[in-house]
């Protein structure tokens, strides 16, 4: 349950937000939540990967 409620949180969001805020705040919350890394770390991961997927595609 751990992981299905955020990913269906997720699915939900990107129907509202778009995929790549969405998948920010996805990253953002499990690293916090799960991970138990420092927020400016989570900051940096989170953004810095939905901006690679950006530009990638």
């Amino acid at each position: 349950m751990a992981v299905l409620l955020p990913a269906i949180v997720f699915v939900v969001g990107v129907q509202l937000i778009g995929i790549y805020v969405s998948s920010a705040l996805y990253i953002a919350i499990f690293m916090v939540w799960l991970g138990k890394y420092p927020i400016w770390k989570t900051v940096v991961v989170s953004v810095g990967v939905s901006a690679a997927l950006y530009f990638m595609f």
